[in-house]
Protein backbone atom coordinates (compact mmCIF):
# COMPACT_ATOMS: atom_id res chain seq x y z
CA UNK A 1 0.00 0.00 0.00
CA UNK A 2 1.36 3.15 -0.83
CA UNK A 3 -0.01 7.40 -0.08
CA UNK A 4 -1.76 9.16 -2.10
CA UNK A 5 -2.73 12.93 -0.98
CA UNK A 6 -4.93 15.57 -1.98
CA UNK A 7 -3.13 18.90 -1.40
CA UNK A 8 -6.20 20.87 -2.00
CA UNK A 9 -8.19 19.78 0.74
CA UNK A 10 -5.84 17.66 2.77
CA UNK A 11 -6.93 14.22 2.18
CA UNK A 12 -4.81 11.48 2.23
CA UNK A 13 -5.15 7.98 1.33
CA UNK A 14 -3.60 4.41 0.44
CA UNK A 15 -4.13 2.43 -2.45
CA UNK A 16 -2.22 -0.68 -3.93
CA UNK A 17 1.15 -0.06 -4.97
CA UNK A 18 -0.50 -0.78 -8.76
CA UNK A 19 -2.52 2.30 -9.15
CA UNK A 20 -1.28 5.03 -11.05
CA UNK A 21 -4.08 7.50 -11.09
CA UNK A 22 -5.85 7.93 -8.10
CA UNK A 23 -8.60 10.62 -7.93
CA UNK A 24 -9.29 12.22 -4.55
CA UNK A 25 -12.26 11.07 -3.09
CA UNK A 26 -13.55 15.14 -1.51
CA UNK A 27 -12.65 17.10 -4.56
CA UNK A 28 -12.21 15.40 -7.73
CA UNK A 29 -8.54 16.87 -8.13
CA UNK A 30 -5.74 14.14 -9.07
CA UNK A 31 -3.62 13.02 -6.04
CA UNK A 32 -0.48 13.02 -5.73
CA UNK A 33 1.99 9.54 -5.34
CA UNK A 34 3.85 9.86 -2.26
CA UNK A 35 5.08 6.21 -1.95
CA UNK A 36 5.31 4.22 1.58
CA UNK A 37 8.38 6.38 3.05
CA UNK A 38 6.71 9.76 2.94
CA UNK A 39 5.08 10.66 6.18
CA UNK A 40 2.00 12.28 5.80
CA UNK A 41 0.90 15.02 8.46
CA UNK A 42 -2.62 15.53 10.27
CA UNK A 43 -5.17 17.70 8.70
CA UNK A 44 -5.13 19.81 11.50
CA UNK A 45 -1.22 21.27 10.84
CA UNK A 46 -1.74 23.26 7.45
CA UNK A 47 1.53 24.33 7.78
CA UNK A 48 2.98 20.92 7.60
CA UNK A 49 1.17 20.13 4.91
CA UNK A 50 2.10 23.72 3.42
CA UNK A 51 5.96 22.03 3.96
CA UNK A 52 4.69 18.89 1.99
CA UNK A 53 3.57 20.38 -1.21
CA UNK A 54 6.54 22.69 -1.34
CA UNK A 55 9.24 20.16 -0.84
CA UNK A 56 7.06 17.36 -3.57
CA UNK A 57 7.04 20.34 -5.93
CA UNK A 58 10.61 21.52 -5.43
CA UNK A 59 11.51 17.49 -5.81
CA UNK A 60 9.66 16.98 -9.26
CA UNK A 61 11.31 19.72 -10.52
CA UNK A 62 14.73 18.66 -9.09
CA UNK A 63 14.09 15.36 -11.00
CA UNK A 64 12.40 17.06 -14.21
CA UNK A 65 15.40 18.66 -14.80
CA UNK A 66 17.51 15.70 -14.37
CA UNK A 67 15.41 13.76 -16.67
CA UNK A 68 15.53 16.98 -19.02
CA UNK A 69 19.46 16.61 -18.71
CA UNK A 70 19.82 13.04 -19.44
CA UNK A 71 17.95 13.19 -22.03
CA UNK A 72 20.17 15.95 -24.31
CA UNK A 73 22.79 14.65 -22.98
CA UNK A 74 21.83 10.91 -24.78
CA UNK A 75 20.46 13.12 -27.82
CA UNK A 76 24.03 14.95 -28.03
CA UNK A 77 25.52 11.39 -28.02
CA UNK A 78 23.68 9.79 -30.72
CA UNK A 79 24.19 12.99 -32.49
CA UNK A 80 27.63 12.33 -32.40
CA UNK A 81 27.90 8.71 -32.83
CA UNK A 82 25.74 9.13 -36.02
CA UNK A 83 27.93 11.87 -37.20
CA UNK A 84 31.86 9.60 -36.60
CA UNK A 85 29.92 6.59 -38.17
CA UNK A 86 28.44 8.39 -41.63
CA UNK A 87 32.15 10.02 -41.60
CA UNK A 88 33.56 6.13 -42.15
CA UNK A 89 33.47 4.32 -45.51
CA UNK A 90 30.10 2.56 -46.11
CA UNK A 91 29.41 -0.55 -44.55
CA UNK A 92 26.20 -2.86 -44.14
CA UNK A 93 26.33 -3.39 -40.44
CA UNK A 94 27.39 0.45 -40.29
CA UNK A 95 24.31 1.45 -42.32
CA UNK A 96 21.57 -0.58 -40.48
CA UNK A 97 23.43 0.96 -36.59
CA UNK A 98 23.06 4.05 -38.15
CA UNK A 99 19.48 3.46 -38.97
CA UNK A 100 18.41 2.56 -35.46
CA UNK A 101 20.64 5.24 -33.99
CA UNK A 102 18.82 7.86 -36.08
CA UNK A 103 15.43 5.66 -35.06
CA UNK A 104 15.98 6.48 -31.50
CA UNK A 105 17.42 9.76 -31.91
CA UNK A 106 13.49 10.61 -33.41
CA UNK A 107 11.80 9.15 -30.17
CA UNK A 108 13.91 11.11 -28.11
CA UNK A 109 13.00 14.76 -30.01
CA UNK A 110 9.38 13.58 -29.65
CA UNK A 111 9.94 13.07 -25.73
CA UNK A 112 11.75 16.22 -25.29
Amino acid sequence: MVNWVCFDCRWAGRRSGSVTDVACPRCGESAVFLGTKIEVPPKSKPSDWDALRDWYYSTARAVERRRYAETVRRRHDLERKIRDLTALPDNEGRASLVKRLRSELETLQHDV
